[in-house]
């Protein structure tokens, strides 16, 4: 930054004395108005944005100290670090590989203005404004009401009340002894008792508290991106495991396929067997689903004597009825 920003620093350099009247943010220079129109074509700064001399000492100060090269290379910053959430010169960027996203600074901070976060700070910022103001308004207030009040106060009944730097209103009473006769003989004339309450004069805005809950809309999972984890493997004590379910009870019901064996056994959440339930001779088990805590259906998949739908009590561990279909049915479930 040049150290004297009323005087052109092109000129200066040439040993001249001539009153700026630009500033370029690129170069972070005062121009004059012929060195400005030199510098708008040259193919070198061509592109620099300049502003008024009188518009940048208008900035304040927090704007003006912002660094716009890097304090290490001495070189511009022209990327952002988004891991370190800074900006950073090409140099920087060897050192920075290892962050993840580096990305363009103008990439950055072209649609900044109109981020929510922008947005957010902007209303942020307005919110405080009318805050300080409510709070300077009711201050002013409350000792104009505090002044009317000591011109009130009598020397025998003492009432008035004022708010303190946490927004507490005070209320100081007093009350006189009226049965006091000899003065020289009491030791108390009366009591004082002071009682806060939160200041219920005006309320503080804030944004959180008139934005509308957002929803945000998740991505749809397509099956292909599940991913499958083992938890762990449970011993069936079936030869050919065929169909499963799982009850309320969190028992592991499996269908046994074992030629004139077939049955359904129950597996409790630590792996042991609670109980088997061996079906008909004449049917088979391929597939089982749950319909209550006591009742399951067992499909007979392909058959050579009878297709259907076995109903299977889980508490008389028995089957109680068969319903005969004109197919063979496979897999079944209960809705």
């Amino acid at each position: 930054m040049a150290t004297c920003r009323s005087v052109c620093v092109v000129c200066d350099l040439q040993h001249q004395t001539t009153q700026s009247t630009y500033w370029c943010i690129e170069c972070e220079e005062p121009l004059c108005s012929d060195c400005k129109a030199h510098h708008n074509v040259l193919k070198a700064t061509r592109n620099h944005k300049t502003i008024p001399i009188s518009d940048y000492q208008l900035l304040p100060t927090v704007v003006i100290d912002i660094q716009q090269h890097c304090v290490y290379h001495n070189e511009k910053y022209q990327l952002y670090c988004s891991k370190h959430e800074s900006p950073i010169c090409n140099k920087c960027a060897k050192d920075h590989w290892k962050c993840g996203q580096i990305l363009p600074l103008d990439e950055i901070v072209k649609d900044f203005k109109t981020s929510q976060s922008f947005v957010d700070l902007e209303q942020s910022l307005d919110d405080l404004f009318t805050n300080i103001n409510k709070i300077c308004e009711d201050r002013e207030s409350n000792i104009e009401s505090l002044t009317d009040q000591k011109k009130k106060i009598a020397a025998e009944d003492l009432q008035y009340c004022y708010e303190n730097e946490y927004n507490e209103t005070i209320n100081i009473e007093s009350t006189i002894d009226t049965k006091i006769q000899d003065v020289l003989t009491v030791d108390i004339f009366g009591s004082i008792n002071v009682k806060k309450s939160l200041s219920k004069k005006f309320d503080l805005q804030r944004r959180k508290d008139r934005q509308a809950q957002i929803v945000l809309h998740k991505p749809i999972k397509l099956i292909n991106d599940v991913k499958l984890k083992f938890k762990r493997k449970l011993n069936t004590a079936s030869m050919y495991p065929v169909g499963c379910c799982v009850t309320n009870k969190c028992e592991f019901l499996f269908t046994d396929n074992e030629y004139n064996n077939e049955k359904v056994t129950a597996i409790n959440f630590k792996g042991k067997v609670q109980y088997s339930i061996p079906l008909k001779k004449t049917c088979t088990a391929f597939d089982v689903a749950y319909i209550d805590d006591s009742t399951v259906a067992v499909s007979t998949g392909y058959s050579f004597e009878k297709c259907g739908i076995s109903i299977v009590d889980l508490t008389k561990k028995k089957e109680i009825t068969f319903t005969y279909l004109n197919n063979h049915p496979y897999g079944i479930t209960y809705d």
